[in-house]
């Protein structure tokens, strides 16, 4: 499910964004995956230059939210030691104490969850100034989406699954509970 995946984990979030200057086609363009053979060392390291930017511009913009729905199972699927799980959990914990942020998790006992968004990231520009746009991720590259018949249909599964999901209040609690199983 999308972004906030600072983690590598599979996560969906709707940010809200000011508007930009780019002129946006309509298209479905996949791009590379990252063991891909066009995913040198350095377009590697673009890619990350590139996060490292819009996280800091989202960090400075008081009007940007980011609005996240995390699949349970990718928090209790161990990644590393009992250490790294605890670092990645404090890392979800950090921000959600600011108003901004806005995470759920999807329990995984909760039956007929649309968590077939897999990792996407929805981006809405303030004052519809531009339309909508997706990004996803999938294990063999990712698409950026701006149809708005496929943009719409994320919406859609999005908003069902942040209905179904728990709370900001339990998504917290949990992680918190988490946290400690991780010692």
């Amino acid at each position: 499910m999308g972004q906030l995946h600072r983690l590598g984990r599979t996560e969906a979030g709707r940010r809200s964004e000011k508007p930009c200057r780019a002129q946006l086609g309509k298209c479905t363009q996949p791009t590379p995956h990252l063991l891909s053979p066009e995913f040198t060392p350095r377009a590697v390291e673009r890619l990350a230059e590139l996060r490292q930017k819009r996280n800091q511009r989202f960090e400075e913009s008081a009007s940007k939210k980011l609005f996240c729905v995390i699949d349970e199972v990718t928090l209790l699927r161990p990644f590393g030691s009992s250490g790294i799980m605890r670092k990645q959990i404090e890392h979800l914990i950090a921000p959600t104490e600011d108003p901004r942020y806005v995470m759920h998790i999807a329990e995984l006992h909760t039956p007929n969850l649309p968590v077939m968004l897999g990792s996407t990231t929805i981006f809405d520009f303030e004052d519809r100034l531009l339309p909508s746009i997706v990004y996803t991720e999938q294990f063999d590259g990712s698409l950026i989406l701006q149809e708005e018949e496929q943009v719409d249909r994320r919406v859609k599964g999005f908003d069902r699954l942040r209905a179904v999901s728990l709370s900001r209040k339990q998504s917290v609690q949990r992680l918190c509970a988490l946290r400690r199983a991780f010692g």
